[in-house]
């Protein structure tokens, strides 16, 4: 009997080596639904689940960077997180370039860096709030009463499970996007 080899979830490898466009954006997205996606929900359904899930929603952003770039990261992971963590903000409507620029910078050093390379959690200025009715809140420095909008984050409070919303919407949207062939540097990078 000869053995099949899955590639995702729910399909062999028949189905990547067909070098079919359709079929590539099918294994993507099982994939990323079944193997990234379905682990967060769980995790968020658990007690004291909420931090590790957010420490896999941060595995999105470099990785959704790579595909909408079409190249490889190494050398460059900061660079594609920060990429990918802006195209979901940006996509949720958040539009201040410059504190997205910061609050990327400190999730990935804090949160991404933080969470793989120091034992599991997030360095000091990233704070999960599950009952949070934001999926992010940036917290900044006061002068006189009046928020300083060039001063240092002070921190980044996030709902795991809205700020995963934020991130499925991004990727069904790009995931739309390809389908529909709308955008052709999309599907060469692919």
């Amino acid at each position: 009997m000869e053995s099949k080899y899955f590639i995702s979830p729910n399909f062999d490898l028949s189905k990547y080596q067909t070098g079919n466009v359709e079929d590539l954006i099918d294994v993507f997205e099982d994939r990323t639904k079944h193997w990234l996606f379905d682990p967060i929900k769980n995790l968020l359904k658990v007690e004291n689940g909420h931090m590790a899930s957010f420490g896999l929603i941060l595995s999105y952003f470099e990785g959704i960077a790579i595909y909408i770039k079409g190249m490889d990261s190494i050398g460059n992971s900061k660079t594609f997180f920060t990429e990918g963590f802006l195209s979901v903000l940006k996509s949720s409507g958040f539009d201040d370039d410059e504190l997205l620029g910061k609050a990327a910078e400190i999730i990935y050093s804090d949160g991404r860096c933080g969470f793989f390379h120091d034992g599991f959690g997030f360095r000091g200025r990233i704070l999960i709030a599950p009952d949070s009715n934001k999926d992010m809140i940036i917290t900044l420095p006061k002068n006189d009463g009046v928020v300083d909008k060039q001063g240092p984050i002070q921190s980044i409070i996030i709902n795991p499970s809205r700020f995963f919303s934020m991130v499925e919407n991004h990727f069904n949207q790009y995931i739309y996007q390809l389908r529909e062939k709308s955008d052709r540097n999309l599907l060469d990078n692919l």
